[in-house]
């Protein structure tokens, strides 16, 4: 299931340096902006709702929910760390995932909470029907 991201959240799944590199630049010892944690998973969660969005068979949250593994690399590239090959995996393992997704290759449930009657339906397809008449069948006309 797919919920709403924190701070800690991201923050719980960096290891001890990338921890330790992060609460650096966010208490501005090296001259930087600040805190891009906010900025940066801003970014992503559009990303992901224009991804999901692009199938319309896809049911967009009301809330911002996306994957960790973009925001926890994106940071990290931010913070101009060494990334680790696990992180390059995650991360490329994420954007595949909504890459199918924009697709229709992989489906995203209605969010909880949402109407279960707005069901979706294969869109309605028009066959031409073939002619009732033809040259031999319009005696008198």
């Amino acid at each position: 299931m797919w919920r709403e991201l924190t701070d800690e959240d991201v923050l719980n799944g960096l290891n001890a340096a990338e921890l330790v590199a992060y609460r650096r630049i966010q208490a501005n010892e090296d001259g930087s902006d600040g805190d891009v944690l906010p900025e940066i998973m801003e970014a992503v969660v559009m990303e992901c709702r224009g991804r999901i969005a692009a199938c319309s068979k896809n049911k967009l949250a009301d809330r911002a929910t996306l994957p960790v593994a973009l925001v926890r690399y994106r940071l990290l590239t931010r913070l101009g760390l060494s990334v680790k090959s696990a992180r390059e995996v995650e991360y490329k393992d994420a954007r595949s995932f909504l890459s199918d997704v924009s697709r229709c290759m992989v489906a995203i449930p209605a969010p909880s909470g949402a109407d279960d009657t707005a069901q979706w339906y294969p869109r309605p397809t028009h066959t031409k029907r073939p002619q009732q008449f033809n040259r031999a069948s319009q005696d008198g006309i």
